[in-house]
């Protein structure tokens, strides 16, 4: 009787653990879904100018391109990684004879009720040399908001969305 009952606990246990890994990859199939649904309003190229009162900067294109990509955020219950989209962009100035100057991949935060973003150095790439901050917004396709370097205040960023992928 004890060895029935502990196969039984044995079934029982393991069936539970397969159903926890399927409300999991359901569960993460819905956040992928809710999160490529929330950054998609954000998504696209933006080219503009920046603009500085206190400095006369020569007026360059700068670019700003932003999109989804991929990125593992820890494993499952079976050691698999678990990957969810995530928001990036690329910064890009532009010298007057319309080759890149300075280009830097950044990290994004986009918050879709009050068309908010905030753009940051990715530091999980060596390949960045650059430090950039903005804050700002996207409304009816327009990317505004102040730009910060390494040297501090760049300049204020407008933007028109060009094309969204």
């Amino acid at each position: 009787m004890k060895i029935l009952i502990s196969i039984l606990f044995l079934f029982l246990t393991s069936c539970g653990l397969d159903i926890e890994g399927n409300d999991t990859q359901e569960q993460d199939l819905e956040q992928r879904q809710k999160l490529n649904q929330e950054y998609t309003p954000a998504v696209g190229t933006y080219l503009g100018e920046v603009t500085n009162p206190s400095k006369r900067l020569a007026t360059r294109t700068n670019e700003i391109k932003i999109f989804i990509t991929e990125e593992v955020k820890g494993t499952d219950n079976y050691g698999k990684p678990r990957v969810f989209p995530t928001l990036k962009a690329y910064w890009r100035l532009f010298r007057d004879d319309g080759q890149e100057s300075i280009g830097c991949m950044l990290s994004a935060q986009y918050i879709e009720e009050s068309s908010s973003i905030v753009l940051t150095t990715d530091n999980s790439t060596k390949a960045n040399t650059c430090t950039f901050s903005m804050n700002g917004t996207i409304i009816d396709g327009v990317l505004e908001g102040d730009i910060y370097l390494a040297r501090g205040y760049y300049g204020r960023f407008k933007g028109y969305l060009q094309e969204q992928e």
